[in-house]
């Protein structure tokens, strides 16, 4: 994004800026899941006259490079709408037009939106008309949902979070109802009874689910250990796998042998390669060994085509190789793959 913005000129404000990278990193996860949208033609034809359009496919192509994804001309339309929306946010906080040129965007929209701001003031006493940055940043985000519930695009972090939330409902409503029918049961003249017969079914529910509920982890479907990190003419590899050519001075080369740590992920069955050949995933354990470790200069994941291997490398700052190993392997597996019932499948007894 910040490359974009010097490339093509195109500044945003800060707040702007950052509802932007939130859009974008949704919509990779989106594209991840194959939840793929596809616009109208007349929208498109409309969309590819904006200024905005050559920024999003200077975007696409960064996006295209560093995640290894395929952006479609549609997904590309989408980004160009929330630049619209971002660069409209950021010209309407500065001044640069007018809060009336979103009613040329969408009367119908606009007129709406002032009526129901209108009603809330009312009621509560508050006059948010006044508010432009309210009004702009509603008008704008209700502009994109509106396209993308046309478009039929699902939001997988809001999925996620929906699906999380309404488990737990389910779950407190058994709890509940387990110790009180567990009360009533026993009927015990002492009180003491009661409770404790209560909270100890309740407590013998809560690991049963938990072990039920428990999502997979990378430890599930696959083993780590710790590898060789080895330097090859300033090339970095890792037992037989290379990684990178972008360690840059002898300084950097030394360190990374003196101090660069690795793991290499072995599936444990063939078909659990399709879920750590995903990207997302590997940037996943990535992420999880910084949290545990971190970073000290460089850090890499890389796959081996041939026998679904996957490595993960980094210089950290403690050199804690179990808790390295352990981050890996405690690293949750995404929501896409839950679309394989050979890696859901659910051990009562925990992992193996």
């Amino acid at each position: 994004m910040q490359d974009s913005e010097v490339e093509f000129n195109y500044i945003l404000s800060d707040i702007s800026f950052k509802g932007l990278l939130i859009h974008l990193g949704i919509s990779i996860s989106r594209i991840y899941e194959e939840n793929l949208i596809t616009m109208e033609r007349n929208e498109m034809r409309l969309l590819k006259k904006e200024n905005e359009w050559k920024i999003a496919e200077y975007i696409g192509e960064r996006l295209s490079s560093s995640f290894e994804l395929e952006i479609t001309d549609s997904e590309l339309g989408f980004i160009t709408i929330h630049l619209v929306g971002a660069k409209l946010q950021n010209d309407i906080e500065s001044e640069k037009i007018s809060e009336s040129h979103l009613e040329k965007l969408n009367r119908e929209l606009y007129t709406e939106l002032r009526r129901i701001i209108d009603s809330i003031s009312k009621i509560t006493g508050y006059n948010f008309k006044q508010d432009k940055k309210l009004f702009t940043g509603l008008f704008l985000h209700l502009r994109t949902a509106v396209k993308r519930i046309k478009n039929d695009i699902r939001l997988p972090y809001i999925d996620g979070i929906a699906k999380t939330f309404e488990s737990r409902n389910y779950f407190s409503l058994l709890f509940s109802f387990l110790t009180a029918l567990t009360i009533q049961l026993v009927g015990s003249s002492q009180v003491w009874l009661n409770v404790f017969s209560g909270a100890l079914v309740a407590v013998v529910a809560i690991y049963l689910l938990h072990r039920f509920s428990k999502g997979k982890t990378i430890g599930d479907i696959a083993d780590v250990e710790i590898a060789n990190v080895e330097l090859k003419n300033s090339e970095l590899y890792v037992d037989d796998i290379y990684v990178s050519n972008l360690l840059g001075s002898e300084n950097a080369s030394k360190m990374y042998q003196k101090e660069g740590i690795a793991a290499i992920i072995y599936p444990k069955e063939e078909h659990f390669r399709i879920t750590l050949d995903n990207f997302g995933q590997r940037q996943a354990a990535l992420f999880e060994a910084t949290r545990a470790v971190g970073v000290k200069r460089y850090h890499f994941t890389r796959k081996d085509y041939k026998k679904g291997r996957v490595v993960i490398t980094l210089v950290p700052i403690i050199q804690d190789k179990d808790a390295f190993i352990e981050a890996i392997k405690k690293t949750p597996l995404l929501e896409n793959v839950k679309k394989s019932h050979n890696v859901m499948d659910t051990n009562l007894a925990g992992r193996k």
